[in-house]
């Protein structure tokens, strides 16, 4: 939200100059998205420095007005140095789909920042001074990218007239993520309000196992959506359809290997983790289900949301953002009001199935010119396939021991419910079963030629 949309129309802009290798057009962009950047940071210093004096006067804390004021700072100078130097680098790689570089590095510095705070924390040194220390680490994480950049993108200057006609759709995007907000924090808004702490506590241990699987899922599915961006770019729709077609299966069976799986083993879980606590029963396999629906939803229509965004459909995007979002602050009042915890959780699906239904629609019918019945009839069967394999599963398995016995029956229940799905796949849809095939061995293939070119 704080860069107000402007990433991913950046990302949009730049995808079909970097396709056809317009340099001068990338460095009219890029020229842009550094001076729209630096204002964007400029006036986020300028706003974070007021609320750093005022806020620490109306908190009550028992740390005094310096130690606020300073960590609010610190906070504050992570993200300015974010947005006034790093996140235009950031955007290039993303477009050349190369983010796995920076990515990578990120990880072992935050890797190592993670190691520093905990002996810090451990040797119970002064807050600020772990404050400063992730303060450090956040701006060495940034310079990476820095240097990064000047390493792999030297033909790419700012010193082009600025193309700020390029990069559209900034409005229709802060919208969007706006809607995104709202949507994402409504339903705990929503239990607060209608449900007992106790039972909110529930939930919040169902949705937190939930929530490991998802971002594994979106991190998954996010991976391959700038090369379609460059492809559709480049008016390839026909290729790009086939691409598009193995990639949103290729979520479907993730999805539902990996939510039959966790729905067959997380009430024994939850039996397990629980066991010592006596003020409320976490059994609930009725929120367990509930949960898992919301998450599959969620899931399935991702890549549809990704393709109409990097597609330039910005309005479109927000127009079905907006009205999903609408949908779901009403029906979480009364269903909320009336059902308590359940209300809402039913009132978060009937969203999502509104919210997937539209975004798979557009993609499919409006911007691939496409029918549904082949992406019908997969969502079908292996929805049929997840209901099966966790009653059954259910049914067996009704408690766990120890944490080493659910390790390893997780391991085994996630390998049946792979080899079972995967069977029933290959006997229904070998043809698109075998895309998937071949396109791992097309990636692996250019992995280990680059490998030896590498080392050539």
């Amino acid at each position: 939200i704080v860069e107000g949309g402007f990433s991913l129309a950046i990302n949009v802009a730049l995808f079909k100059p970097y396709v056809n290798n317009d340099t001068k057009k990338i460095d009219a962009i890029m020229s842009a998205s550094k001076k729209i950047f630096f204002k964007i940071g400029f006036a986020f210093v300028l706003i974070g420095l007021v609320l750093a004096i005022i806020y620490p006067l109306f908190i009550k804390s028992n740390l005094d007005y310096l130690t606020i004021f300073l960590i609010f700072l610190m906070v504050i100078m992570s993200t300015a140095f974010n947005l006034l130097f790093v996140i235009k680098s950031s955007i290039m790689f993303q477009v050349a789909q190369k983010e796995y570089i920076y990515t990578f590095f990120g990880t072992l510095v935050n890797l190592l920042a993670s190691v520093v705070t905990i002996i810090l924390v451990y040797n119970k040194v002064d807050m600020l001074l772990v404050r400063l220390s992730l303060l450090i680490f956040s701006i060495i994480n940034g310079s990476t990218v820095l240097i990064l950049y000047k390493k792999m993108f030297p033909n790419i200057s700012t010193k082009e007239k600025p193309d700020y006609e390029a990069i559209k759709g900034t409005k229709d995007i802060m919208v969007q993520k706006l809607t995104s907000v709202i949507y994402l924090s409504s339903p705990l808004l929503f239990i607060s309000t209608f449900i007992s702490t106790k039972m909110g506590s529930v939930y919040a241990v169902y949705s937190s196992i939930y929530n490991i699987v998802k971002n594994f899922l979106t991190s998954m599915i996010a991976a391959p959506i700038n090369g379609f961006g460059q492809l559709i770019s480049d008016k390839k729709y026909d290729y790009v359809y086939d691409k598009f077609e193995t990639y949103e299966y290729i979520v479907i069976l993730t999805t539902s290997i990996l939510v039959s799986a966790v729905l067959i083993v997380i009430i024994p879980f939850i039996g397990l983790y629980t066991r010592s606590v006596t003020d409320i029963n976490y059994t609930n396999f009725i929120i367990a289900v509930m949960l898992a629906s919301i998450l599959y939803l969620e899931v399935i229509h991702v890549p549809s949301g990704n393709i109409i965004n990097v597609s330039g459909n910005f309005k479109v995007a927000r127009k079905i953002q907006t009205i999903t979002c609408l949908v779901l602050v009403s029906l979480l009042s009364i269903l909320g009001y009336l059902y308590g915890i359940y209300g809402i959780l039913g009132a978060t699906i009937i969203t999502n199935i509104g919210l997937a239904s539209m975004e798979i629609y557009y993609t499919h019918i409006k911007i691939f010119k496409k029918e549904l019945i082949s992406f019908i009839k997969k969502l079908v069967v292996n929805l049929f396939l997840v209901i099966l394999l966790v009653i059954m599963g259910t049914s067996l398995l009704t408690s766990i021991d120890s944490y080493l016995m659910f390790f390893i029956i997780g391991f085994l229940t996630l390998l049946c419910c792979l080899i079972i799905i995967g069977l029933v796949n290959l006997l229904l849809f070998k043809n698109d079963l075998n895309k998937i095939f071949n396109l791992f061995k097309e990636m692996l293939g250019k992995f280990i030629c680059k490998e030896k070119y590498g080392r050539v």
